[in-house]
């Protein structure tokens, strides 16, 4: 049995979860003892009003929905409703759902998860436990989820704001599109978007910004919160971010995502 302290006072658990955990009715994956483990909602994602799916949170999804039709679908209706929906695919890979993952990827889904073994549960526990300490930034997606962008520049801008929470290496996000490093940089250049690099940058900053409006005050924990082992590595990291950034990319980014028109005492994050 997984074990996940979701509502205890300490990350390891040391932070609360911020955002709740739903399992589609169609995801099987999902034993019943990590659901517990999650305190997981059980939701139907052939509900596009269910009032669970509308708050967010981390949606578990099964390769079909409880209609037996695939899930890519249905993924394609969330990503458009709900941007902020944090979607995990939980299932087996068998050669059909291989050969959708990219599909899947381009769709808006944040990862995926092989769940044949006690490691694979601890390893999507795990993260889970990390993703629910820092929720995407709610009103940067849903004002890139009307901004007009092309449309695979858009795909990777929303996963760099859904993933960006601890870093992102640009070879892991190569990787899960599956094309080349210099394709994600043609795909910045022609939406007039920062390089990758400085996106996955803004994408953090943009985190800890989420965590300012719900309320996290305290320097340590938003640190603790977005992977920085300190106080003072985030304030390095906001204050580096200011300095380097090209700021003409910058505000072409900032047309997209209003949040980075002015970063305010943001910045520096106190």
């Amino acid at each position: 049995m997984v074990r996940w302290p979701m509502h205890s006072d300490d990350l390891g658990g040391r932070w609360r979860p911020l955002v709740e955990v739903l399992v589609d009715a169609g995801c099987h994956a999902i034993s019943s003892d990590l659901s517990r483990a999650f305190r997981a909602t059980q939701v139907s994602v052939l509900d596009d009003e269910s009032p669970f799916l509308a708050r967010g949170g981390i949606l578990l999804l099964g390769a079909r929905t409880a209609d037996g039709a695939s899930s890519l679908g249905a993924l394609r209706r969330l990503r458009s409703k709900y941007p902020e929906l944090v979607v995990y695919l939980c299932d087996r890979l068998d050669r059909d759902l291989a050969a959708q993952m990219v599909r899947y990827a381009r769709a808006g889904l944040d990862r995926f998860f092989v769940l044949e073994s006690a490691g694979d549960r601890a390893a999507l526990a795990e993260c889970v436990r990390v993703r629910s300490l820092a929720p995407p930034p709610r009103a940067a997606l849903r004002a890139l989820s009307g901004a007009g962008l092309a449309t695979r520049p858009q795909c990777l801008t929303e996963f760099a704001l859904r993933n960006g929470h601890r870093g992102l290496s640009i070879a892991a996000v190569s990787q899960w599109f599956g094309v080349a490093r210099r394709t994600l940089s043609w795909w910045c250049q022609i939406a007039d978007l920062p390089p990758p690099r400085m996106l996955v940058r803004c994408a953090r900053f943009l985190h800890h910004e989420e965590l300012l409006s719900r309320g996290i005050v305290r320097a340590s924990e938003r640190a603790a919160r977005l992977g920085f082992d300190t106080a003072t590595e985030l304030r390095q990291f906001l204050w580096k971010l200011r300095r380097t950034a090209n700021r003409g990319s910058a505000n072409s980014l900032s047309r997209a995502v209003p949040e980075l028109n002015e970063p305010r005492e943001l910045w520096l994050g106190w």
